[in-house]
């Protein structure tokens, strides 16, 4: 298994962790904590992607350069869905801070994000 192959899988079980997490929170009512869970699975996602591809991105806090391969991946795929989606997670990373979401709100995210990553890694694994 190469380097990149064992990378991918990383951030995909990370991935599919984090939702499965977000659906504990969310049900516990955590609203903050569970947007960051959103958040934090959606970039996993996202890094296990450019893994596989060989695309770089300078770090954790490469959100620019993130959106930037979600929106190559939008056009391959001639699906806007996936750079909303991202921009969704990124509205519900916001949550964590400011704790502002209902839940109601944050529940129909989850699910729109959870489409995202399976979306994603559907092509990868």
């Amino acid at each position: 298994m190469t380097t990149s192959e064992t990378e991918t899988q990383m951030h995909a079980g990370t991935a599919w962790r984090l939702l499965a997490e977000a659906d504990h929170t969310l049900m516990t009512q955590d609203l903050p904590l569970t947007g960051e869970k959103l958040w934090q699975a959606t970039l996993h996602a996202v890094k296990a992607l450019c893994a596989i591809r060989g695309w770089e991105y300078a770090g954790d806090n490469a959100y620019v350069q993130l959106l930037d391969f979600v929106k190559c991946l939008a056009a391959e795929k001639d699906d806007e869905t996936i750079k909303l989606g991202f921009l969704i997670a990124r509205h519900c990373h916001a949550n964590f801070q400011y704790d502002w979401m209902e839940f109601d709100d944050l529940d129909e995210h989850r699910a729109r994000i959870r489409r995202l990553v399976e979306q994603i890694l559907a092509g990868i694994e």
